[in-house]
């Protein structure tokens, strides 16, 4: 992510035969790691920077539940101590549908691509939807 000059690093390993995963970024100048806390056993998608780097979502689709997934944003802080530079900004989960991709309109939206698997005989299907987010300030 050359816009907030950090690296990602996805880990996968696997324990009594149950995979997990998970997401870190690493700041390039001050080497201080960001763990993404997934909310399910694989890591997180890599997460989408604003325009402006401001702002930070990821999202998770359910491995073991299809048409679910969670969104989360990050505030992302210019202070010079990295322990306060990402914060929680808002999130977000449904059962109805599972995110196919995110792409940033502006600094405070974003559209999700979303689908809903489908089993047609022996064919699966998606059927796509789309959702438009905005993220209010939290003045």
């Amino acid at each position: 992510m050359p816009q907030l000059k950090m690296h990602v690093l996805t880990s996968y390993h696997t324990a009594e035969h149950i995979g997990f995963g998970d997401l870190f970024l690493i700041d390039s100048l001050t080497a201080y790691q960001y763990a993404i806390v997934s909310v399910g056993d694989d890591a997180v998608e890599i997460p989408i920077p604003s325009p402006h780097g401001q702002t930070l979502v990821y999202y998770y689709n359910e491995v073991y539940a299809k048409n679910s997934c969670f969104i989360g944003v990050l505030r992302v802080d210019g202070t010079q101590q990295p322990h306060n530079r990402l914060t929680e900004k808002m999130s977000f989960t449904t059962k109805d549908w599972a995110v196919e991709n995110i792409r940033w309109i502006d600094d405070s939206s974003f559209m999700v691509k979303a689908y809903t698997q489908k089993l047609n005989g022996q064919v699966r299907t998606k059927d796509y939807s789309y959702y438009l987010a905005k993220i209010g300030s939290s003045k």
